[in-house]
């Protein structure tokens, strides 16, 4: 994580107000209301220029030294910044620093930690500012940005005709399991929460496999038994892989991941 004394970060977000007011007059984009239904203030389509770096997507984060959260997610963004180095710009910015407070203002910050995601060209690519943030999915989608997240083997038309499930329009949850299975019966309430969650956004395709067009696909994905759950982006990117049975807090986990990345895209 880069570490800044507060006089050229002060200097660096002072550089980008003028443009990023500019930027701000402009916009005519806005943000869905949260889950509790609360207002939620308008906050930049594209990313201001006090955050971009040559031409990189860009992490942003808005934290308080005195926010536990914060400092409990810390080590996975340094652990990020080190993996993404030279693909992702991760900017932090104090809320407490008055520096900062015309971005904080412009981003409707109301909590933190606040993450916001923007693409390679400056476009808002995710959000999540949930008071709870959870930090797999801070990670996948940083991963996704700069172009590390497993990228798996495309459906061709012919594989999705002999795996009798639709084409993929959108987030996909697949679920390989088996005949005779209690875990992966134990499993159909959250494919249920997931399919209601996902709505027109995505799916969710149970596979068996017993059939051999899974099995091959089984190996094409590096999937090696059931049950096992894979969780894939438009682009075919593995957001979230669980090879293995999964108990109340890891389908509990699935669901609530699906719900911030849907409720995190513009």
């Amino acid at each position: 994580m880069r570490c800044y004394d507060n006089g050229v970060r002060k200097l660096r977000i002072f550089q980008g107000l003028l443009a990023l007011a500019l930027v701000l007059a402009s916009l005519t984009g806005s943000v869905g209301a949260p889950a509790d239904g609360a207002s939620r203030a308008r906050i930049p389509v594209q990313a201001p220029q006090a955050i971009r770096q040559k031409g990189l997507p860009a992490l942003v984060e808005f934290y308080a030294t005195w926010c536990s959260a914060c400092k409990q997610l810390e080590p996975q963004l340094q652990a990020l910044e080190k993996q993404t180095l030279g693909r992702l710009s991760i900017t932090r910015i104090d809320v407490d620093d008055p520096g900062a407070h015309a971005l904080t203002e412009a981003f409707g910050i109301r909590t933190t930690p606040s993450y916001y995601f923007y693409d390679r060209d400056g476009a808002l690519f995710f959000r999540m500012d949930d008071a709870v943030v959870q930090s797999g999915l801070l990670r996948a989608v940083a991963l996704e940005l700069s172009g590390q997240a497993p990228v798996l083997d495309p459906l061709s038309a012919q594989d999705v005709a002999a795996l009798g499930i639709p084409p993929q329009r959108g987030l996909r949850l697949a679920a390989f399991h088996r005949k005779l299975c209690s875990p992966c019966d134990d499993a159909q309430d959250m494919l249920k929460q997931a399919r209601k969650a996902l709505g027109a956004r995505g799916d969710v395709v149970e596979l068996d496999t017993s059939l051999p067009a899974v099995r091959a696909l089984m190996t094409r994905w590096g999937v090696a038994s059931a049950p096992a759950y894979v969780l894939i982006d438009e682009n075919g990117a593995a957001l979230l892989t669980m090879r293995r049975a999964l108990d109340s807090d890891d389908r509990d986990y699935i669901t609530r991941f699906i719900r911030l990345w849907i409720a995190g895209r513009p």
